[in-house]
């Protein structure tokens, strides 16, 4: 991990497009979501190999549209420097970006799933 470097979750850009699904298809073939949701040290990787992922692929996108870089993170190096508190934000993060990676343009107008809110919100409390 480079010398100075802070986890700062809301200067991270997630983004859950086509390639990350793939991945977390890959990753997680019961589902992220459903391993974002377990409170155990499997969860805790999952957390951190989905922020490292989303905002992998975020940041990516900010300098092919020519912003300046901001630091890559690693699952890693967030496991390592990650706080509970932090957990509870960084979920809701990645379960927002899956959401809105997975609504379609009608969607836009429409009430989230109803299930999918719920785990969210179960998600949030802890």
């Amino acid at each position: 991990m480079e010398k100075g470097k802070k986890l700062n979750l809301g200067k991270l850009h997630l983004l859950y497009n086509a390639a990350a699904h793939l991945e977390a298809v890959k990753q997680y073939p019961d589902g992220l979501v459903s391993a974002l949701a377990l409170d155990t040290a499997d969860g805790l990787k999952a957390l951190c190999w989905a922020v490292a992922e989303l905002s992998t692929r975020g940041e990516l996108i900010r300098r092919m549209q020519g912003y300046e870089k901001e630091p890559l993170w690693t699952a890693e190096e967030i496991e390592a420097v990650i706080t509970p508190y932090q957990m509870v934000e960084a979920k809701g993060m990645v379960i927002r970006a899956v959401l809105h990676g997975m609504r379609t343009p009608e969607d836009e107008h429409t009430e989230v799933d109803e299930v999918l809110a719920e785990l969210e919100k179960k998600t949030a409390e802890g």
